[in-house]
Order: structure tokens, then C-alpha cells, then sequence
């Protein structure tokens, strides 16, 4: 692990001085038994940060159910900007709770989050800045595209043993008849039913009379076969299971 901690270290002076800078940092890793296990930053935060969020947060927190679906969709959020009831009334309570909680409890005023899952198990990287200062959309950019490959790299090339977590992939769809992949992408694609119809009718010339409830029947179909949610189904089309 000597040269994987090499590796990681200095990824994140990189990362670092790529972001504008950061404060304190999180980085997750799978463990052999399909759970998380943290490497933090020698700072207030780590294992003591982690047990607290998992006891006040955890479950009401809309960012770690989105990067759970998509880990590897940047979020860049301001504790800032969301902890004030009065300047934030559009905001969700939810919200406001996990913003008062960073700011208030750790001086914490933006962050940034990404990840990836792979075939050896998921790992992901949370960068928190104290300073009033937005991460830039320059900065979000290099974030977006280059954490993920750090992430990869140290998992997959440098740790290949930590995690046993099994991926399904994409290619799991190739189990469905063409008339019912067509029904789930088009769905999936989102929109109104008479937009979904159409789009599933210019795939399937052969089908003009087409309905939109037959349409959905074959979706249906096309879920019961995969084993899977709407939701699910639409990670798998990502590739993002």
C-alpha cells in the first residue's frame, strides 16, 4: 500500500492546486465486506466527522442519495447559500439542516463530491473549503473529469483487492427483445407521453399504431426482466449501477 498512499497523496496536491484549494478532504474506499471505509485528511474532521454525520445526517442527506444512484456526477454545494432559513425559503428543511450542520458545526462553507464504481467496488472523494469562496466553474470542470481517473487509477491499478463489490453491467439490457429496449430508452429519454410515444414510434416504423399503453406494458416487461426499478433500469443504461 506504501506506493498506493504515494499515489494518493499526490493526487490531492494536484487536485488541490487545480480546485483553488481546500481545507480538509474525505476519501472513501470499499472494504472487503461490501462496506466503506475512510481515508481523511489530518485535520478536525475524519472517523469522529464521519460517525456524526452518520448519526445526524445520514439519512436526510439529498447529496449522498444522489451520489449512491450517480457516483460519478459532480455536486459542488454551498453551506453558505443554503443555511440561512430567511435568505433560502426556497430551499428544502433538509437542506438547511445539513448546511447549518457543516457551517455551524465545522466552519465548513463549500464542498465538492464525486466518485466512481467499478468492478472492484466504489471510492469517492469529498473536498471541503472553509473560506466563503465558490469553487469556480473552471474548477468544477477539471474536478468533473479528473478526480474520477485519480479515483480509478489508485482503486482498480494500486489497490485491485479492497473491494469485492459486483457490477452489473450495461450489457445486461441485451437480455430484452428490441421492442422492449426501445420502450425502455424511450422512456428514459423522459418527457411527456405523447413525446415518449412519438420517439418510440420513429425507432419502430413497423409498429404506426403504436399506444402509450402498450408502450409502457413493454417497459414493464422490459423491468421485470432486468429485476429492476425504473430507476434502476436507468443505471444501467448510464452504466452507473
Amino acid at each position: 500500500m506504501d506506493r498506493a498512499n504515494y499515489y494518493r497523496r499526490a493526487a490531492l496536491a494536484r487536485i488541490k492546486e487545480k480546485v483553488g484549494g481546500y481545507d480538509h478532504y474525505v476519501w472513501g474506499v470499499p472494504t472487503v465486506d461490501g462496506g466503506v471505509d475512510v481515508l481523511a485528511s489530518d485535520c478536525d474532521l475524519g472517523k469522529s466527522f464521519l460517525d456524526a454525520y452518520n448519526a445526524d445526517q445520514s439519512a436526510k442527506d439529498v447529496m449522498g442519495m444522489l451520489h449512491f444512484k450517480f457516483p460519478r456526477a459532480l455536486q459542488v454545494w454551498s453551506a453558505v447559500g443554503n443555511k440561512d432559513h430567511k435568505q433560502s425559503s426556497r430551499k428544502s428543511h433538509d437542506a438547511k439542516s445539513m448546511a447549518s450542520w457543516l457551517y455551524d458545526g465545522y466552519g465548513i462553507c463549500h464542498l465538492m463530491l464525486t466518485g466512481i464504481e467499478s468492478e472492484a467496488g466504489r471510492t469517492w472523494l469529498t473536498l471541503y473549503r472553509k473560506a466563503d469562496k465558490p469553487f469556480t466553474k473552471a474548477q468544477a470542470d477539471y474536478a468533473r473529469f479528473t478526480i474520477p481517473h485519480y479515483l480509478w487509477t489508485w482503486l482498480t491499478e494500486l489497490c485491485p483487492d479492497v473491494g469485492t463489490v459486483e457490477i452489473e453491467p450495461a450489457s445486461q439490457l441485451t437480455i430484452l427483445s428490441a421492442y422492449e429496449m426501445t420502450a425502455l430508452l424511450a422512456h428514459a429519454a423522459g418527457g411527456v407521453p405523447d413525446e415518449i410515444l412519438a420517439r418510440a414510434r420513429d425507432e419502430l416504423p413497423d409498429h404506426p399504431d403504436l399506444s402509450s399503453g402498450a408502450l409502457k406494458k413493454a417497459r414493464n416487461r422490459a423491468h421485470r426482466k432486468l429485476g429492476v426499478s425504473s430507476h434502476g433500469a436507468l443505471a444501467l443504461i448510464l452504466g452507473r449501477r
